[in-house]
């Protein structure tokens, strides 16, 4: 059986739209399904939450959103064994669907999804701010300037203009120069541990660090070239220990995936990064804020979803 959840906000109402054309397709096709819209913020967690303990061996459970949508998904299934999910993309970001080649066409994601096995896996990723509970992520986790540029991103009514002309990744990058103008960096201590090898580096001023299950975030900016969500590792990117004007110097590479490694750009695979901050710098997951804090760590959970594709 096929469970979807709606968001009928997502890409300003695009979603809704898409949906209603997909399921007159699905119920002239036969195609058992059942459909739940969420209402709110936090609906989805319930909902996949919901769907998770169904007396079904076979949840095929289809989110039609963007990635905000799929991040509270991923964090209400609870039987990762049972349930299989599918991505319709239906947002202003789409990395998700970007990451795991769903086709750009609704219909022709939703027919990628009919077709599969279901038996595919990836990795996830969790993080963990100041103690608190852990919180999935598919994309990525991050903590300083990329997330700061998430949660501007989230107040600012650009980004719903932008995402009615369908060019949402610009409210990203718009954000990328304000946010040096108003640079908030932290010395730090950093953790890279991939089995029994650990390496430790230090900052003096950490801009940011981004731990990549897919290569892209922000809408399709290609910020760890490489990144696979089939290896069991997370490609973790930073910059720390640059002036202002080596970052205006360097920033249009990173955004353009080719600035390399370097001591100030490092890029590191690893199961789990840990980040010990002096002063509390801004963190998200999937581009959902999680809040300020001063120790984060990120983590893979290797082959932890099945995925319709």
């Amino acid at each position: 059986m096929y469970y979807f959840i709606v968001n009928q906000t997502s890409g300003r109402g695009r979603a809704a739209k898409r949906w209603h054309k997909m399921k007159q397709g699905m119920l002239a096709a036969g195609v058992p399904f059942r459909e739940w819209r969420t209402r709110r913020k936090g609906d989805a967690t319930a909902l996949a939450q919901a769907a998770s303990r169904l007396p079904d061996e076979n949840i095929r459970l289809v989110v039609v959103g963007g990635d905000g949508t799929i991040n509270e998904v991923i964090n209400g299934i609870d039987d990762f064994e049972r349930v299989a999910l599918g991505v319709v993309p239906a947002g202003s970001g789409n990395d998700f669907a970007r990451g795991l080649g769903m086709a750009r066409s609704p219909f022709a994601a939703l027919a990628q999804i009919l077709a599969s096995d279901g038996r595919r896996r990836i990795d996830l990723g969790e993080v963990r701010l100041d103690g608190h509970a852990p919180r999935r992520f598919g994309i990525s986790a991050g903590v300083g300037m990329d997330a700061w540029v998430c949660e501007q991103v989230d107040k600012t009514a650009q980004k719903a203009w932008l995402n009615r002309l369908g060019i949402g990744q610009s409210a990203y990058l718009a954000k990328v120069l304000p946010a040096l103008g108003n640079l908030q960096t932290s010395a730090a201590a950093l953790r890279f541990s991939r089995g029994s090898e650990v390496e430790a580096r230090t900052a003096d001023s950490l801009i940011f660090l981004a731990a990549m299950n897919f290569p892209w975030e922000g809408g399709g900016v290609k910020l760890a070239p490489g990144a696979n969500a089939r290896d069991g590792l997370l490609t973790v990117r930073g910059a720390m220990d640059l002036r202002f004007a080596e970052i205006l110097r360097r920033v249009p590479g990173l955004l353009a995936g080719c600035a390399g490694d370097s001591a100030q750009l490092p890029l590191v695979r690893a199961e789990e990064v840990s980040v010990a901050l002096a002063r509390s710098l801004v963190v998200h997951a999937d581009g959902e804020v999680l809040g300020r804090g001063r120790h984060v760590t990120m983590r893979t959970l290797p082959r932890q979803l099945r995925v319709l594709i």
